[in-house]
């Protein structure tokens, strides 16, 4: 049960700290029934302090160094055509951004070994914190730049655009690159 519990903390659950600890969904694709079905798993699961659990597994996943650069990158990785071009869209959450950005010039080296390797067109990378409720995208080349800049209207610096508060690649992240394709068929 636990488990269950842990699984979906991680994957659905977002939190902060007020005055008394609530937990607050604030991803975008959190649902009514999301919140039902973690007031029903609490009490099963017997976790006493399910804050203190939460902020835990956070960190764990947010423990990467196990991983090689490929696999980070292709941990939350899903490939869509916009326009007939082939991209790659890449999500790693992380509680610690500053240890992700560590690995920068890593995985910015590995998104044009894949881009190569699958034949596509772009690729982009989201090193999202998941507390803060920041994206920071790596932009691998000048393709990548001139859709982003056009996309999300974002500055890019060091080959990285700051795109806000976007954290969810199906509402915040497709949509636009969709637009931005579709004002250009």
């Amino acid at each position: 049960m636990q488990f269950l519990v842990i699984h979906f903390i991680i994957g659905k659950l977002k939190f902060i700290f007020r005055r008394k600890l609530f937990f607050i969904f604030r991803s975008p694709t959190t649902t009514s029934e999301d919140r039902k079905a973690l007031e029903y798993l609490l009490p099963l699961a017997k976790i006493p302090d399910v804050t203190s659990y939460a902020g835990q597994m956070f960190e764990a996943k947010s423990d990467l160094k196990e991983f090689s650069t490929r696999q980070i990158l292709l941990l939350d990785y899903k490939t869509y055509e916009f326009n007939n071009e082939k991209w790659g869209i890449g999500t790693g959450e992380t509680c610690n951004m500053k240890k992700m950005l560590e690995r920068k010039d890593d995985l910015l080296k590995e998104m044009h070994e894949e881009k190569k390797r699958q034949q596509l067109k772009g690729i982009l990378f989201s090193i999202v914190d998941i507390i803060k409720e920041k994206n920071l995208t790596l932009i691998p080349s000048d393709t990548e730049e001139h859709v982003v800049r056009q996309a999300f209207k974002a500055n890019i610096k060091n080959h990285l655009a700051d795109l806000g508060s976007r954290l969810s690649r199906k509402k915040q992240i497709i949509p636009p690159l969709e637009a931005y394709f579709h004002s250009k068929a």
